[in-house]
């Protein structure tokens, strides 16, 4: 099975909202969700690098999908930079 690992950790800065641009709503589901359902239909097992501060609110999202596709997903906090998001 392959591995894809999704570095979503950053602080969206540039994009001028008051959170993160992974939980930006876009046709009422956060941006994240996106690339998290086409890797599971992929068939992947995903690595998931997120901010601290959005743990918990991507932990919920994730708990609403099958059994099946929680197993394949591991949740890791990201670090101050990409790099240490990624060795993370």
């Amino acid at each position: 099975m392959n591995t894809a690992l999704i570095v979503a950790a950053g602080t969206s800065s540039r994009t001028q909202l008051h959170y993160n641009k992974i939980l930006y709503p876009v046709n009422d589901k956060p941006l994240f969700l996106y690339s998290l359902e086409k890797f599971l239909e992929l068939d992947y097992e995903i690595i998931l690098v997120c901010a601290k501060q959005d743990l918990a609110t991507v932990s919920r999202y994730i708990l609403k999908l099958s059994s099946s596709a929680q197993e394949r997903i591991r949740l890791v906090s990201g670090g101050k930079t990409r790099s240490e998001s990624v060795q993370n």
